[in-house]
């Protein structure tokens, strides 16, 4: 291109830019100067037409620049490949799906598109124009390869980018390649390095390395490194952490080797984010990854690597089966809880297949875009009969059912996993399609199979004993195993992989986690940022050993909460995020739930967190994260365990921590305070009180009153009985259930309010029996009416010493029960307004304002409601 620029300047002008070169001048510095002189003699619009030109002459055709249809010849010509376009294509189809990338090129023509494409892979150009480039959803949503051309494209004129705006600073086409350079191997093959945007966020990546950011490999061709660092971006780059440079490099004949691919016909067109079998496997990860919970790799996969399990061989011979039977479309799934070897069953299942010449197999990756219906009727007749394995199954049920909706001559079979509770959350129409295999515990042959395993790879279980360690014989190990998975059965403990870890020893266990917590607490999670992935997974682990240990009630975290704890934005990012810990940590996900491989890890991580003095503060960034999604309006199942954390940790500080973290994160709600004050009564009764009295003035200010302040009011109660004021306590009480309190009460809120005013009672009654006798029995009548049974004996029956069903219970119709004990009660409601300060309409003139109606007493008329057998 360099003489090509020459070529199009006068001579005069050729010539004098040739004299300004050295002999060490790189070829990029001449390429540039040429380009310049172009401009600078006869415009960008001449530039442009050299270029177009040069590209022009790659088409395999009779084309002609001035009336040819450019756009067309990109579809339709053929073009003049090199053999270095073929081989880059060869190398990028082999390639899992997990580990494409969009192609990043500042070249103008389509080779690399034309090559891909040659390979079966729909790859499509992306012209950026200076500053307007696609959006990361738009490129994460595509269901082609995308080919980002930076500098402009060929057949799209507008695209081409003048000197002057490849120098200049992109503010979104920056951003567009930060967020696609997180978490990624950056090759750089064939480039000179303008000083342009792309060579700026290297720069900036390399400069904030950690694990999220991208690892820079620069291939340069010429040999002598010290020209190479001429260059001075990369002069600046070459002496960054993150940055490896090779000189001496080819690219041309970069790909020649088959660099470990498996050197078969081209594979068929795999939708993008799927993954073509059979692969190759060059480097095999340890043996011990896997057994200590990592997540399974395609090499843990291979045949023989690892024994099928009883549940794994069932899942193929059905597969087999539906392949001889000649349906059209049906699917096997192997569901159970999480830790029974479902992912590794699939992959080794997907091998297995792989192996059928007849059938092609596909794989698809976390975060794969969803097929489409013009994918189903534009290719895929055309990978002939298939096998699609599916993982998370409950997070692709639209793939799915597009799937088994295939009325074409390709048959398709389906190997999913899935846990088994979402399993059949899903659509009948996928169900009742689809063959489950239960993968729950473990065979004595399965036992038999691990021990020998272990054996064969150097995988020793030894036992302490007086004369030293001793290492079990296989016979052992078998036993140990079976013994472990048997007992608690349903518990994550009786798990396969529970049963490993127990067998290979807590102490290997806690050794390898504080490795784990040490090593992430040295990766910032973010650029520039004091929050490291240890904060990360132990935020994850925190949350699952207090809310869900057993994996088994759909609480915890969330993807979406890790990244608002992270506090990022961008979904690629987050995906970032959890990919590093996927890889370090072996998280594992259920539907939208985040979990550490095992509730063992998860302990052993929090007791971590524990001793380095991390734990508040984890606690707190959990409360945090999640009260700020919840004044985003997030969806509830995403934050609610993460905003009322403090409720569900049993230790004082932590619990505590949490709180106040919610209370940061909104700090204009009502609702955290009352779980602070919740918290605090169980464990410091005098600063409950305290809090309790103080935060009066929120009743008239915070956005969220009408709905809490019946909450707050119960937990004041239950504070004010906890100080030995059981009249102040069933005055407030009374007020949980008026109906001027905020909204309509809940039979929740109905419920736990006339609990606490049973509470109060019975000690009113241990004061004085004749003065509150009457009010008691009043209530117990109301109860007896509203109450189911279960709700009556756990609220009422033990601090009155009554049963609902005994017959000394006073039958009152429920509307004269409730207007009696509203009078019973009003005289003490009232008294609680004015001492408290509550603003209710009775109260103090000038102390606050009065927020909520009492017109001069209670009315529980709106719990005729909940009369028993009454629908509402």
């Amino acid at each position: 291109m360099t003489e090509r620029f020459l070529s199009a300047i006068s001579p005069e002008l050729a010539e004098g830019v040739r004299q300004r070169w050295k002999p060490d001048t790189p070829p990029y510095a001449r390429y540039q100067q040429a380009a310049e002189a172009v401009c600078r003699q006869r415009g960008d619009r001449a530039l442009t037409t050299v270029i177009r030109s040069a590209v022009a002459e790659a088409i395999d055709d009779d084309f002609d620049i001035r009336t040819g249809d450019m756009r067309r010849a990109v579809r339709e010509s053929r073009w003049k490949l090199t053999k270095a376009h073929r081989d880059l294509a060869e190398f990028y189809s082999r390639l899992p799906a997990e580990a494409r990338s969009p192609i990043i090129t500042t070249n103008f023509d389509p080779l690399i598109e034309v090559a891909l494409r040659e390979r079966n892979i729909v790859a499509d150009a992306v012209p950026v124009s200076f500053d307007d480039p696609p959006t990361l959803a738009q490129l994460r949503n595509s269901s082609a390869v995308p080919v980002i051309h930076i500098h402009g494209y060929f057949s799209e004129p507008w695209s081409i980018n003048s000197l002057n705006q490849l120098d200049a600073v992109r503010t979104q086409l920056e951003g567009l390649l930060s967020s696609l350079f997180v978490d990624a191997t950056v090759l750089v093959l064939g480039y000179g390095g303008w000083e342009d945007s792309f060579m700026r966020v290297l720069q900036r990546h390399a400069s904030d390395q950690s694990l999220l950011n991208a690892e820079v490999v620069w291939c340069a061709y010429s040999k002598d490194r010290v020209q190479v660092t001429q260059n001075p971006v990369l002069g600046r780059l070459a002496k960054s952490p993150g940055f490896q440079l090779y000189t001496g490099i080819d690219a041309s004949t970069l790909f020649d080797a088959p660099i470990g691919l498996q050197s078969t016909s081209p594979p068929p067109s795999s939708p993008r984010g799927w993954t073509a079998l059979p692969i190759r496997i060059d480097t095999y990860r340890p043996p011990h990854h896997f057994s200590e919970g990592a997540t399974p790799s395609w090499s843990d996969a291979v045949p023989g690597r690892w024994p099928l399990l009883t549940a794994t061989r069932e899942v193929i011979e059905e597969a087999e089966r539906i392949a001889d039977s000649g349906v059209p479309s049906a699917g096997v799934a192997a569901i159970g809880p999480l830790g029974e070897g479902k992912s590794m069953a699939l992959h080794q299942a997907a091998m297995a297949f792989a192996d059928r010449s007849e059938w092609s197999v596909f794989f698809r990756s976390a975060g794969a875009p969803p097929l489409t219906r013009e994918w189903l009727e534009d290719t895929r007749e055309a990978l002939g009969d298939a096998v699609f394995c599916i993982d998370e199954a409950d997070l692709a049920a639209d793939d799915i059912e597009l799937l088994l909706s295939h009325a074409g001559r390709a048959r398709s079979i389906l190997m999913l996993a899935a846990h088994d509770r979402l399993w059949w959350s899903l659509p009948p129409s996928i169900t009742k399609r689809v063959s489950p295999v239960l993968f729950d515990g473990l065979s004595d042959q399965d036992a038999s199979d691990i021990a020998e395993r272990w054996d064969d790879l150097g995988i020793e279980v030894t036992r302490s004993t007086p004369g030293g360690a001793k290492k079990l014989d296989v016979a052992a190990v078998r036993d140990e195993l079976i013994e472990k998975s048997r007992p608690n059965h349903n518990s994550s403990r009786s798990t396969l992989f529970g049963a490993i870890l127990a067998v290979q020893g807590t102490t290997t266990l806690s050794t390898r986690v504080d490795e784990l917590m040490d090593r992430l607490s040295r990766v910032p999670a973010r650029a520039r940022s004091k929050l490291t992935l240890a904060h990360v997974y132990g935020a994850i682990c925190l949350m699952q050993v207090a809310t869900d240990p057993e994996q088994g009630t759909a609480q915890g975290a969330t993807r979406s909460l890790v990244g608002e704890i992270v506090n990022i934005d961008d979904s690629l990012e987050n995906t970032a995020v959890l990919n590093a810990l996927g890889r370090e940590a072996s998280i594992t996900f259920s539907g939208r739930h985040v979990y550490a491989r095992h509730p063992l890890i998860a302990e052993v991580a929090v007791t971590w967190l524990r001793r380095a003095g991390l734990l508040n503060e984890v606690a707190a960034l959990c409360g945090r994260a999640g009260a700020r999604m919840r004044l985003a309006g997030a969806d509830r199942l995403d934050y609610q365990d993460a905003y009322m954390l403090g409720k569900h940790l049993d230790e004082a500080p932590a619990a505590m921590a949490a709180c106040v973290g919610a209370i940061e994160g909104a700090p204009d709600l009502l609702e955290p305070r009352i779980t602070y004050l919740r918290v605090a009564r169980t464990h410091d009764a005098a600063k409950a009180a305290a809090y309790a009295r103080g935060i009066v003035p929120l009743l008239a200010t915070a956005s969220d009153a009408r709905s809490a302040v019946r909450v707050y009011l119960n937990e004041l109660a239950r504070v004010e009985l906890q100080d030995s004021h059981p009249r102040l306590a069933l005055g407030v009480a009374g007020l949980v259930v008026h109906n001027g309190s905020g909204n309509p009460a809940t039979r929740d809120q109905m419920e736990y309010g006339l609990g606490t005013m049973a509470t109060a009672y019975r000690a009113l009654l241990r004061q004085s029996r004749p003065s509150n006798e009457r009010g008691a029995q009043l209530l117990t009548q109301v109860a007896s009416l509203v109450m189911e049974p279960s709700a009556f004996r756990r609220y009422i029956e033990a601090p009155l010493s009554v049963r609902i069903t005994d017959a000394g219970i006073a039958r009152l119709p429920l509307p004269a029960a409730l207007d009696r004990l509203a009078r019973e009660i009003s005289t003490l409601s009232l008294e609680a307004v004015g001492q408290l300060a509550l603003p209710f309409g009775a109260g103090a003139a000038g102390r606050s304002p009065s927020r909520f109606p009492l017109n001069g007493g209670l009315d529980l008329s709106e719990l005729r409601h909940y009369e028993r057998g009454r629908s509402r």
